[in-house]
């Protein structure tokens, strides 16, 4: 497991990848819950860049 203190640089991209995907989760949710247009094709769209901020985390 990536750790801080001994690899400090793939621990900071680690924890943007997590972070950005949980950005992102959050504004999905909010548009979701807001947006009375919100269709499942943003959905999907939204979804897949979660997932790809978590792929590459």
């Amino acid at each position: 497991m990536i750790n801080k203190e001994s690899n400090s640089v793939e621990w900071s991209g680690l924890m943007y990848e997590l972070e950005d995907a949980s950005e992102h989760l959050n504004v999905l949710i909010s548009e979701m819950e807001n947006d009375p247009e919100f269709d499942e094709i943003n959905f999907k769209i939204q979804l897949q860049h979660i997932f790809f901020h978590l792929n590459r985390a």
